[in-house]
């Protein structure tokens, strides 16, 4: 869990890097698409970080107290 939120801020902080770069090209164009591919990766990562958050849930039912109404002991 711990790993996946890393990811999300080390995507951000690469976002931040690849637009700054392009602005030193000063094209347009080149920092649009930075801007996004950049939150692309980011969107992914939150993608990728949000299931594993679910099958973390489902595999330790204990963590949530509404557990037993989804039939987990």
């Amino acid at each position: 869990m711990l790993t996946a939120l890393f990811n999300i801020v080390w995507r951000i902080i690469e976002a931040i890097i690849s637009i700054v770069i392009a602005a030193f090209s000063l094209s347009l164009s080149g920092i649009i698409l930075a801007i996004q591919v950049a939150l692309f990766a980011i969107y992914v990562e939150v993608f990728i970080a949000f299931f594993s958050f679910i099958g973390f849930i489902i595999a330790n039912p204990w963590l949530v107290p509404a557990a037993g109404a989804l039939g987990y002991p």
